[in-house]
């Protein structure tokens, strides 16, 4: 009897039944090139046999099964302490945070394919556990970074480098007559790159078939069409599915993907005698887009891409960084910058999902107007150069083998396919685009080897290039005008938006200064009071004591002006209402008395003097300023009436005799 427990048991034959199946699903026919990209593959491998005969010599006794403590004991003892061969600084030939970095991710790789053959537990911690990241952190800390040490060009591949367009290169390249070949590859790879935001790695591995053209209605006055870019072997593409990036025809006949892929293969097939595809076999699918000086078939060496690029950028002093990625980078950034606010940015290529959805018109056409030179609003898109198509005769002449193919369409021809089509009816609609780009291309560089080919010394092509570039000329006028309106209405609307918001703000302020009149008033009307403007002053109707009047009265309270200062500066004009007025009359008949007893009795004395009326208001039945007021205020009427009676009566009296 099996004396094991029945979850142990279960336990087990899950695992070894699970472990069976993910064998049964790996195809022993695929090696491992099969689950990456061909230029992982180089890198890895030869690390992961490194690490294995690592084990060898170490004899583990489980062999080479990756463990967070063998990954580190490799790093210590293998990695680290070995000499590199290749290195910027030859003063520094230690290795670096990045070469360690390959070395973890190729081990990595490595641990994840026994576990998935079952060499390894399923419940097995990752290798790179906090031993191996703490040695990572180290190392990164330790070594600056390589751009810093080799005094690169720290701006290429930052927010910077989008103003590292290399136009006088690529014009250089146009007016040399220097291996012409070779230079139209170099733009035709720079310009994909640039506005496609691809990678050198995709345009070397890039087939001619690999391209299409797709019309965009609704874009402008003139047709729009997109060059369409079918990634299925890029290094960011590891599922190998579908995925697409696009590019319109550009207004800068200089910064064109169809431009320049049009000439590039017009120099192909019309001038080196380049033979056509076959497009009733599988050679079509052969074809590379660039091509090497011997073959059109194999793929561009990375050293002989890597020296082409080279010669786009200025020469200086500094060496570039990764020029690889020469285009996509920057390509990106630009399109960001243009559309910083827009949802539809994609800095790469379009999301595979995207996929079903594309032909309905899910391609970022924001950016791509964005890319190709225009507004993002649709509608400006207008090709000066499209405005009348050449004659047939013209275009018949470029790529002549391309009617004979196209005729077979509709027919019943088995040995031909769809893509096949597709190819051949993106080479017809480039046929139009090379007469039109040449128009303008031939006037700035009329020496290119490539404009000394008979069609463009024909008597037809002479008439579409006379009519063409007048027509050029006066749409330049045009788009001068268009251009002026547009900035007119640009600074008019503005200027009104300007408007609006002085208004706002105004009344902002006032809002906010009525707030601080209801809260402050006194304060307010002191700090906001000149010659020009009398503020409004609120009596204190809270005094009970004749000093505490007259301290209002001559020197102010709780940070007001006093009213002596205010009638010596404003007058009468300070007291709006009636109420106020009054009451500063009740008010002012013992500030007068005050001042007259002082004069008269105590010899100025004012404080004598308002003890002395303090006093009388004692007396008095309310004991209040305003019945102190009134007393003195009858007092007053009774003196006037007095004074009058007397001064009738001496009127009415008759003249005593004369002695």
């Amino acid at each position: 009897m099996d004396t094991t427990s029945g979850s142990e048991a279960d336990d087990g034959s899950d695992f070894e039944h699970e472990v069976v199946i993910r064998r049964d699903m790996i195809d022993p026919e695929i090696d491992d090139i099969g689950h990456k990209s061909r230029a992982t593959y180089l890198i890895y491998e030869p690390k992961q046999r490194q690490f294995k005969a690592f084990c060898a010599s170490m004899a583990y006794a489980d062999g080479d099964h990756v463990t967070e403590e063998k990954l580190y004991q490799f790093l210590n003892e293998e990695v680290l302490t070995q000499p590199l061969t290749r290195v910027r600084d030859p003063d520094n030939n230690t290795p670096s945070y990045n070469y360690a970095r390959q070395y973890v991710s190729a081990i990595r790789e490595l641990w994840q394919h026994q576990k998935a053959e079952g060499m390894v537990s399923r419940n097995a911690p990752e290798p790179n556990g906090p031993s191996v990241k703490a040695l990572m952190r180290s190392l990164m800390q330790r070594n600056p970074p390589p751009r810093r040490i080799a005094y690169t060009d720290w701006e290429l591949l930052t927010f910077l480098d989008k103003y590292r367009v290399p136009r006088d290169q690529m014009v250089s390249h146009w007016r040399s007559t220097i291996e012409p070949e070779r230079k139209l590859r170099t733009m035709l790879d720079f310009v994909l790159s640039r506005k496609m935001m691809v990678s050198g790695h995709s345009t070397r591995q890039a087939l001619l078939s690999d391209l299409f053209a797709v019309e965009l209605p609704s874009e402008g006055s003139t047709p729009c069409f997109a060059l369409v870019f079918l990634l299925l072997n890029g290094q960011a593409n590891k599922s190998g599915l579908n995925e697409f990036s696009g590019a319109m025809r550009n207004r800068d006949v200089l910064s064109c993907p169809f431009a320049m892929l049009g000439l590039s293969l017009f120099y192909r097939y019309h001038i080196q005698g380049e033979d056509p595809p076959d497009f009733g076999s599988d050679q079509y699918k052969t074809v590379r887009l660039l091509r090497t000086r011997h073959s059109n078939t194999r793929v561009v060496p990375h050293q002989q891409q890597y020296d082409s690029v080279t010669s786009m950028f200025p020469s200086n002093d500094l060496a570039d960084y990764k020029k690889s990625y020469f285009g996509r980078g920057p390509g990106a950034r630009e399109a960001n910058l243009a559309i910083m606010n827009e949802p539809q940015l994609a800095a790469g290529p379009f999301n595979a999902e995207q996929q079903a959805s594309w032909f309905v018109g899910s391609l970022p056409r924001i950016m791509m107007r964005s890319q190709a030179g225009f507004e993002m609003a649709i509608g400006s898109y207008t090709i000066r150069r499209a405005m009348f198509d050449p004659p047939d005769d013209l275009l018949a002449e470029i790529f002549p083998w391309v009617d004979d193919w196209l005729e077979r369409e509709g027919q019943p021809a088995p040995e031909l396919e769809l893509s096949a089509f597709r190819t051949l009816r993106l080479l017809k609609l480039l046929r139009r685009f090379i007469i039109q780009d040449a128009v303008l291309l031939r006037r700035k560089f009329p020496s290119h080897p490539v404009f000394n080919h008979d069609i463009f010394r024909s008597q037809d092509y002479r008439t579409y290039e006379f009519m063409l570039g007048h027509v050029c000329d006066r749409f330049d006028d045009l788009e001068e005008l268009r251009d002026l309106k547009r900035s007119y209405q640009t600074l008019k609307t503005r200027l009104t938006a300007l408007e609006v918001d002085v208004g706002v703000q105004c009344r902002e302020i006032n809002d906010a200064l009525k707030t601080l009149k209801n809260k402050f008033p006194n304060e307010l009307s002191e700090v906001l009071s000149n010659d020009g403007e009398v503020p409004r002053y609120h009596f204190c109707r809270t005094h009970t004591t004749v000093r505490e009047l007259w301290a209002e009265w001559h020197t102010g309270i709780n940070g007001s002006p006093s009213i002596q200062s205010l009638d010596e500066r404003y007058g009468s004009k300070w007291r709006r209402t009636a109420s106020d007025r009054q009451f500063y009359s009740r008010r002012n008949a013992i500030i007068k008395e005050v001042r007259r007893l002082a004069t008269e009795t105590y010899h100025n004395d004012v404080d004598a003097a308002i003890d002395r009326l303090d006093a009388v208001r004692t007396d008095l039945q309310s004991k209040t300023l305003h019945s102190l007021a009134t007393l003195l205020l009858h007092q007053s009427r009774g003196q006037r009436e007095a004074d009058r009676v007397a001064a009738r009566d001496r009127r009415n009296a008759p003249d005593e005799p004369e002695a």
